[in-house]
């Protein structure tokens, strides 16, 4: 990673907290970086919703187990990735040249989307 590089890695990952947090009501964020795969010279980031109501046994990287248990469909899938697209806060959305993007919508806490732990 170049200096510039990871100059801009701390206000990428806290734009992406700010936007889950405005669409999942999160409090808190887990950043994971993963870099394991040989032959590849990149980085891989979660930046996963840590839900107030998270069991305690799903806490820190065993909300991993999620992955395993409770696929979102490509609908799903769908409307979460809009609505983190449209929460981005906007100097990043100007900087990508994303269009402008309307008042974040925030998903209703009885979504399917969160049942489980879905959101992941």
């Amino acid at each position: 990673m170049t200096v510039a590089e990871a100059e801009s890695l701390g206000p990428l990952l806290r734009d992406a907290s700010i936007a889950l947090k405005q669409v999942t009501g999160c409090q808190k964020t887990y950043v994971v970086m993963f870099a394991e795969a040989e032959g590849f010279s990149h980085l891989h980031f979660h930046v996963v919703p840590r839900l107030d109501d998270l069991p305690p046994d799903r806490r820190g990287p065993n909300v991993f187990a999620y992955l395993r248990e409770t696929p979102l469909d490509v609908d799903a899938q769908d409307r979460v990735a809009r609505a983190i697209r449209d929460a981005w806060p906007a100097s990043l959305a100007l900087v990508i040249g994303l269009p402008d993007c309307p008042e974040p919508q925030k998903l209703p806490r009885d979504s399917a989307v969160f049942e489980r732990g879905a959101i992941l």
